[in-house]
């Protein structure tokens, strides 16, 4: 869910804190503002910096200490919840771009321009820098960083910093300048960083790094890395997207609150209870689930193209306890997996994909680790190319619960055709609207027998161009109840429509032409999971047909 949008924070917001009373705290760069959430609050309390301030570095003590850089003044100050001023306690030779107080009362700075991270004592008027980590010159050695971001310390004064442009979270222990790079055991090929722009760590010594450049965030365990948000590989403004998200925090309940830079908002993700330790055998529960893929198994186009060339069975995956599972899905043949949230679309199975699985063993097994929430249906895809043998697969899951499978029939077929032409006898228009009345086109009237989407495209030499209308289609004026229309979405030039079609309803397709004063034949299809009636509608049956545009 969205916690806070633009319209408070403002543009790009990165910073944000929750303390142990769970009072919630974010910058807004650019308003110059602090906003403050007690426990249930739904106003915020908002402490204004003053300009220019630029805050960016941010940290509250458990004395509720406010400590904010200025990039502007190139210091740090210091405030409280009713302060109207701040004061100077630290002037490093940089802006801030991150800061952490130890239980020592160290100030730590991450100077990301200066690539290295110093800190200062606060428990005196003492001034002087000691610098923790890098050496001030930009490189990826051990003793070297590249535009830092994030710190953390934890108490036995472990220092992780986000070294961003290296890609990689650097441990530097107390009083050690050379690093050690605790993501090179990162044991997924598909969790690689790309800037790192924060890093934080639970009361069990677990890592969670907000990976920018990929757009998620992910966790450690026992074994290895694996996402938790952001797990689809794309950026977007959907509530499980997220674009170049810059901080993150936890709340005591264990909810993760992230701070979406690129989409000007503060997301909030509900807790996830248990986490699997697969060297634990006896903290997860197993589930299996077995079956074979036949040549009577349902098909679909794996690659969103027309031509239906795999096999594929879908299985419903419900949790009853929140948490952290693994998958496992073993074929003695090459298959593809995955799964997704709601439900699955045979003719665009890119849409609702929920994560990918990890490719073993030449495709023959699939492993993923995987966050999932009660009261949420998952789909699980299995697929195969199209063959007359029946192969076998397995699914194995292991969390903290057991996990039900269901068989599910999601049928998508082809659910009408038929062959038409356009010829020098075919009526023409303007389809654009105005201009010269030059292209062919044939209406087509459709209804469906159930409320669902359906796909219509065609197959010709032609470059055929199709639009829906929801009402009755008036040549003179085709942008009056245009619906949708496509060119070249199918294959071969081809337009390819999916739509949600509502029964009771007549539906006009027209097919025309990409080109001017094209003609020849084609074959219409559509696509549904429930049958369909089309049939072409005489030029005597439409209304005013062929008039130019008026002037």
């Amino acid at each position: 869910m969205t916690f806070a949008n633009g319209t408070l924070l403002g543009t790009e917001p990165v910073d944000i804190f929750i303390d142990k009373n769970d009072t919630i705290y974010l910058i807004s760069e650019y308003n110059e503002e602090i906003h403050i959430w007690n426990v249930n609050d739904t106003v915020p309390i908002t402490i204004s910096l003053g300009k220019p301030f630029d805050p960016w570095g941010f940290f509250v003590t458990n004395d509720g200490d406010i400590y904010v850089g200025s990039e502007t003044k190139g210091c740090v100050e210091r405030w409280d919840i009713n302060g109207t001023k701040g004061t100077v306690v630290m002037k490093p030779t940089g802006a801030c771009v991150a800061l952490f107080v130890d239980i020592e009362n160290y100030l730590y700075c991450s100077l990301g321009y200066r690539h290295q991270v110093v800190k200062q004592t606060l428990s005196n008027n003492s001034n002087g820098l000691i610098r923790v980590a890098g050496n001030g010159t930009r490189g990826s050695a051990n003793n070297m960083l590249d535009s830092p971001r994030g710190i953390f310390v934890t108490i036995d004064f472990d220092l992780y910093v986000a070294d961003c442009q290296n890609h990689r979270i650097q441990l530097f222990k107390r009083g050690n300048l050379t690093g050690i790079t605790v993501t090179e055991n990162i044991f997924m090929s598909s969790i690689k960083l790309r800037c790192p722009t924060f890093v934080l760590l639970d009361a069990n010594g677990d890592i969670f790094i907000v990976d920018n450049g990929n757009h998620r965030i992910i966790g450690s365990r026992a074994n290895g890395f694996y996402c938790i948000v952001g797990c689809l590989g794309t950026y977007g403004p959907a509530l499980d997207h997220l674009h170049y998200p810059y901080s993150a925090a936890f709340d005591s309940y264990g909810n993760i609150f992230v701070m979406d830079q690129s989409n000007d908002r503060a997301q909030k993700f509900t807790l996830i209870t248990h986490l699997v330790d697969s060297t634990d055998n006896t903290s997860t529960i197993e589930s299996t689930y077995s079956s074979s893929l036949t040549e009577n198994s349902q098909q679909f186009s794996c690659t969103d193209c027309d031509t239906f060339n795999s096999t594929y069975e879908t299985i419903q995956v419900n949790v009853f306890e929140n948490g952290c599972y693994r998958f496992i899905v073993r074929s003695t043949v090459e298959i593809y997996v995955d799964i997704y949230e709601d439900y699955f679309k045979p003719v665009i199975p890119t849409h609702y994909l929920f994560s990918k699985f990890n490719r073993e063993h030449q495709g023959k097994q699939f492993e993923l680790e995987i966050s999932l929430v009660i009261n949420s249906t998952y789909t699980l895809i299995v697929a195969k190319s199209i063959s007359n043998q029946s192969d076998p697969f397995t699914v194995t899951v292991t969390g903290p619960d057991h996990v039900n499978f269901t068989h599910i029939n999601t049928t998508f077929g082809l659910q009408a055709s038929q062959s038409l032409s356009l010829t020098n006898n075919t009526p023409t228009y303007s389809r654009t609207g105005c201009g010269l009345v030059n292209y062919r086109y044939i209406v087509v009237g459709i209804n469906v027998s159930e409320t669902n989407y359906y796909l219509i495209t065609t197959n010709s030499q032609m470059d055929t161009y199709g639009i829906i209308y929801g009402k009755i289609f008036y040549a003179h004026n085709p942008r009056l109840n245009a619906i949708l229309e496509d060119d070249n979405s199918g294959h071969n030039n081809q337009f390819k429509i999916l739509i949600r079609f509502q029964m009771n309803t007549t539906y006009m397709l027209v097919i025309t032409t990409s080109n001017r004063n094209a003609f020849g034949s084609f074959s219409i299809h559509i696509f549904g999971s429930n049958p369909i009636s089309i049939n072409p509608i005489g030029i005597n049956n439409l209304l005013e047909q062929n008039k130019v545009c008026p002037i």
